[in-house]
């Protein structure tokens, strides 16, 4: 395969007596990730050891690793950058209470080893939760309707959080939603795709609780806001929710701050969840 012809999408939807809490985004994208990166060394383990033998850890001889998958390269430092894999849980049922769908997006595109990996993904351990995982499409971000990509127009101006945004760690008390505000824009500047250059953050305006784009939804401090690590910050975090508007529409999908790749900064068009009714 050509970079151009890979695939950086792959949409999932969850099955079960009972889906995980939207809350809980955080833990499902961990629980996820977790059985990619298993499923892919297992894919590995089966495959002529001279092919697979760059995914191979110098630390864990006897385990393979997918930098596009794990963030990491195969020494353990993270990625630079946001082209590796986002794993991003949404809530795309009638009441938008509980996660029905993870959606694993990675800009620098899924090869072989990855789509196999996750082609074969087929049950899901989210805490006490057993879980089907079904793969319903692998492709292009054009390839689906979804709000998490833009919908059906494909790109949009106005953009609000579908789970809290959690900023910079030195971050004080003093002054926190400019600084947020502030953060906000120097990330998008930082990591916005080159054909999105000239696109700037016009405006970036604090929600509440009582916004009709986030009503219905848990109050944003009822979020799992940290990592299952050690030494992990998230709950040190300034976290808020907000709407942004940019200088022209764009497309998504549109993750900011800390555990992005975890589904936490998630923007969602705001005309699409006016038109769902949530």
């Amino acid at each position: 395969m050509s970079p151009i012809e890979l695939p950086i999408v792959a949409r999932f939807l969850l099955d079960g007596p009972v889906l995980p809490l939207v809350i809980d985004t955080v833990r499902v994208a961990e629980a996820f990730r977790a059985a990619a990166m298993s499923r892919f060394n297992a894919w590995c383990r089966k495959q002529p050891p001279a092919g697979v033998e760059r995914f191979r850890r110098p630390d864990r001889p006897d385990y393979y690793s997918s930098p596009v998958l794990t963030g990491k390269d195969g020494t353990g430092p993270y990625l630079p950058g946001h082209d590796h894999a986002h794993f991003l849980p949404t809530a795309e049922g009638d009441n938008g209470l509980r996660v029905t769908h993870v959606t694993v997006y990675a800009r620098q595109g899924l090869d072989f080893g990855e789509t196999a990996a996750l082609s074969g993904l087929r049950q899901l351990r989210v805490g006490d939760l057993d879980l089907r995982a079904q793969l319903v499409g692998l492709g292009q971000p054009s390839d689906f309707r979804t709000a998490l990509f833009g919908g059906p127009a494909a790109e949009e101006r106005v953009w609000v959080s579908a789970t809290p945004y959690l900023g910079p760690a030195h971050v004080g008390r003093s002054g926190r939603e400019h600084d947020l505000r502030k953060a906000i824009r120097a990330e998008w500047r930082r990591w916005r795709p080159k054909r999105l250059a000239a696109v700037e953050v016009e405006a970036v305006e604090p929600m509440d609780d009582r916004d009709g784009a986030w009503a219905g939804r848990p109050r944003p401090f009822e979020f799992v806001r940290g990592r299952s690590r050690a030494g992990d910050d998230g709950y040190h975090r300034p976290f808020g929710t907000f709407r942004l508007s940019f200088s022209a529409p764009i497309s998504g999908p549109l993750c900011l701050g800390y555990a992005c790749h975890y589904g936490l900064g998630l923007f969602l068009p705001v005309r699409m969840i006016q038109e769902s009714g949530r």
